[in-house]
């Protein structure tokens, strides 16, 4: 199959052409209440100036086809999951997956069923595809094999590019997992379902979340992996699934109060015991309190030989090394960078993925990766439709008009050296083209499959009504469009516009 060409643009653009150069001061002022305090300001070393990526989405001329044929067409498998609460059976199947004039996948035995949680309510539904063995799609992930695929529907979202947009950025920001990801035709039992992102299962396997698995013989065990989420669900799991972690009260960037967190989470790989279960919650609190104490109280503490209980280090000097002994931090600022370019509603409620391996050649840091769940983001909700001001590192506004943050970002948006290093960051990332090549590929994808596009709203007929969707949507820009390629320019004017307010943010020059 012939690829297509991506043309870069030159690296400059609308949204900014300098950075503004570092502050040499050692101090600045912090207000906590009615009282202002000086406070050491940390200068942290890294090479995210010079960081560049060679990531390039898999483009053909034409979108890959892929079959879904039922083995018992009477099985309803699709049509009958109706809520996030519907039982969501798996059908027995076979899958064809042509690229071009060739087929790479043929009639191959496999499972299919409908996945995700509020996005089984529409009419156009995610699935999951499971094959018997192990097969590559389509080239992604370097044409490595595995048994779980994912078809993600974007009914929601009608640019059907914001997925795909999300996870190309972090692919140009991030050493750690992301899905690779690439627009396909589905059919099911030879009717056409429209146009869907292929993308790879979220789960614990080598290449993928590549942590140690558990082993059921031995449940008592907590040298393992543990993959999780931060998720609004977590209590529609078994017990041994999930667990809840406590948060202070913290004050945003306006200096108003806030301790209305989500707090569960679920455990996304198998886990044996209760034991493992009530390790990986004291970890995970040890672990924010051990980042609270050093960002907001400038006490520096570690864990016991345990990973069960912290105290108060007599040897650890800085906020930055005491964090960086249990976090991947470079993880955490390509996270908080991502979502506050995307202005992600969900990160104060669910899909905000870590993980974090205690078995063998495990670092035991927590790590921010495999970023998921994006076609509410960029515009596309109530809560950051003009694209202004600080969306991450605050509190803002949820799809129900309530406030809401997530404790993390909202927590280390304090600490100056890490505001240091998401600038950093946002610059090398504006400066190597990065941004410039995913408003490309945004547009590359309307114009070479705008025939596709128009087919898939044919079958559906959801573009243009903002009634199916969330509280005020109709009164965005995207709520406004009646067809992909509207919807498209749309997401690009939005990301262009919510790239130079960041640049302005984040270099002070506002």
């Amino acid at each position: 199959m012939k690829k297509l060409l991506i043309g870069l643009l030159a690296l400059t653009s609308t949204f900014g052409l300098f950075a503004c150069k570092k502050k040499t001061s050692t101090t600045k002022e912090k207000t906590t209440g009615h009282t202002t305090t000086k406070k050491p300001v940390e200068t942290v070393e890294t090479d995210n100036p010079s960081y560049v990526s060679n990531f390039e989405p898999q483009v053909s001329e034409t979108l890959p086809r892929i079959d879904i044929n039922v083995d018992d067409n009477s099985f309803d498998f699709y049509t009958s999951v109706t809520s996030v609460d519907s039982n969501k059976p798996y059908a027995a199947c076979k899958v064809t997956v042509k690229d071009g004039d060739t087929t790479t996948i043929d009639s191959v035995k496999a499972q299919v069923k409908v996945r995700g949680n509020y996005t089984v309510e529409y009419a156009k539904k995610p699935l999951r595809i499971k094959f018997d063995k192990k097969q590559s799609m389509l080239g992604l992930h370097d044409g490595d094999a595995y048994k779980n695929w994912v078809l993600l529907a974007e009914y929601k979202d009608w640019s059907m590019l914001r997925n795909a947009t999300a996870f190309y950025l972090a692919h140009l920001m991030d050493g750690n997992y992301v899905s690779d990801f690439r627009l396909v035709n589905v059919y099911l039992n030879n009717q056409y379902y429209g146009v869907y992102l292929l993308a790879e299962q979220q789960e614990v396997k080598a290449g993928r979340i590549d942590i140690t698995e558990a082993d059921e013989a031995n449940p008592e065990d907590t040298n393992i992996g543990y993959y999780l989420e931060y998720d609004g669900y977590y209590y529609k799991e078994p017990e041994n699934q999930q667990f809840t972690v406590k948060y202070p009260t913290m004050f945003d960037i306006n200096n108003i109060p806030f301790n209305r967190y989500q707090t569960g989470y679920t455990i996304k790989n198998d886990v044996y015991s209760s034991t493992q279960t009530t390790f990986i919650k004291n970890y995970i609190q040890g672990v924010f309190d051990i980042c609270y104490k050093a960002i907001v109280e400038n006490k520096y503490y570690e864990f016991d030989s345990t990973y069960q209980t912290i105290s108060e280090s007599t040897t650890i000097k800085s906020q930055h090394e005491a964090i960086s002994k249990v976090l991947d931090i470079d993880s955490l600022v390509n996270s908080y960078i991502l979502a506050d370019i995307a202005c992600d509603v969900d990160i104060a409620w669910s899909s905000f993925l870590l993980d974090v391996n205690f078995g063998e050649g495990g670092d035991k840091k927590v790590r921010f990766e495999s970023p998921w769940d994006f076609d509410s983001s960029f515009g596309n909700t109530l809560g950051c439709l003009d694209g202004k001001g600080v969306y991450a590192g605050t509190v803002t506004k949820n799809v129900k008009n309530e406030d809401s943050a997530n404790p993390w970002y909202l927590l280390f948006y304090k600490a100056d050296w890490f505001k240091n290093l998401i600038k950093d960051k946002f610059n090398a990332l504006k400066n190597n083209g990065s941004f410039t090549k995913v408003t490309t590929y945004i547009t590359t994808m309307t114009t070479t499959f705008e025939a596709d596009f128009v087919a898939n709203y044919a079958k559906w007929d959801n573009c243009g009504h903002p009634e199916l969707y969330w509280i005020e949507f109709e009164k965005s820009d995207a709520g406004k469009c009646k067809t992909q390629k509207e919807a498209s320019e749309c997401l690009v004017k939005w990301l262009n516009n919510r790239l130079e307010n960041l640049d302005k943010i984040y270099n002070e020059t506002e």
